[in-house]
């Protein structure tokens, strides 16, 4: 049976003592940075986290990999944070343990965000340096050029690999764009320039991922909609909460705002490609990039200031900035 694609959260549970004494999750709200806020060069940016909201917990990112989740859990009333050992510890190692925190319960290892993003940030950086895998970090600089991003690895329950098993593969940004008298929901996937699946002077392999992805959305069209205006009126609402104690974060972009306050929400099912080629040598360009726009909006990152997504279906369009 597929699960239903949702986002939703009891925010009541942030009123009640148990959220106001826990700590560690109040230090993440705090490091929250709304995407946008990197076009103004913000001291955040570089260990600033994002935030994620999915069906009764969030997800806490940084430079596009997870660092911490808050399940917001209803028997017993509680959050539970659950971060990777190796952000906690500082260890530079690729296991997937993870430690957890609940509250009202204490704890014999200490709860110091502050080191987790420290320590996160140093493994992030380790990886694209070890590995050469930039994609996640390209993902979040398109975050911090763009407010009104309000979702990322967005996960697709139900869509059938290759030998017809049902799997959950994840978006990687789902942002608003106007249309008409409201918005859309839009959905890019990013790439490498050097990722073989986008290349191929006939039919690059990425045309099938994008093809079954369609086909979801279009299959869950009610759904990812009324799950993403949910999602705009969650993000007001924590905004609101963090200001507290943080008046200094950044606005959440107009659309999400919009979106919030009632505007109409549509969706646009055609996935979008995002690649990032400011480290290749043009051969992207002049070989690969005319398949992509044949079969789908393809848009070319070459230099920073693309990074901001052009709007409407073809890359040409002019970008929205707020």
């Amino acid at each position: 049976m597929t699960t239903r694609f949702e986002r939703k959260l009891d925010t009541s549970l942030l009123d009640l003592p148990l959220a106001a004494d826990f700590l560690p999750f109040n230090d993440l709200l705090r490091a929250w940075v709304p995407a946008g806020d990197g076009t103004a060069g913000g001291a955040n940016m570089r260990d600033g986290l994002r935030l994620a909201i999915r069906r009764n917990y969030v997800n806490f990112y940084l430079a596009g990999q997870s660092v911490a989740r808050v399940d917001f859990g209803q028997r017993p009333k509680c959050l539970k944070l659950t971060v990777h050992d190796k952000y906690v510890r500082g260890e530079q190692e690729q296991g997937q343990k993870t430690m957890r925190f609940v509250s009202g319960k204490p704890s014999d290892t200490p709860a110091i965000v502050a080191d987790w993003i420290s320590n996160a940030r140093a493994n992030a950086e380790g990886k694209a340096k070890r590995d050469g895998d930039r994609e996640k970090t390209f993902v979040d600089e398109v975050i911090s050029h763009n407010p009104n991003v309000i979702d990322v690895e967005m996960a697709m329950p139900g869509v059938l690999n290759d030998n017809g098993n049902p799997t959950a593969p994840r978006m990687d940004i789902v942002a608003l764009e106007p249309h008409g008298d409201g918005w859309q929901l839009v959905f890019w996937e990013a790439k490498l320039s050097r990722n073989d699946e986008a290349k191929s002077l006939t039919e690059p392999q990425v045309f099938r991922q994008l093809e079954k992805y369609r086909t979801w959305l279009r299959d869950h069209e009610a759904d990812v909609i009324a799950a993403y205006q949910q999602t705009c009126r969650i993000l007001v609402d924590f905004r609101e909460r963090t200001m507290k104690s943080n008046p200094d974060i950044g606005e959440l972009g107009s659309g999400i705002r919009a979106v919030a306050d009632g505007a109409v929400l549509a969706l646009d099912p055609t996935i979008r490609l995002l690649i990032d080629g400011r480290k290749d040598t043009g051969r992207f360009a002049d070989r690969h990039l005319a398949p992509l726009k044949e079969e789908t909006t393809a848009h070319l990152v070459q230099k920073d200031a693309d990074l901001i997504l052009p709007v409407g279906t073809t890359a040409a369009a002019a970008p929205v900035t707020d």
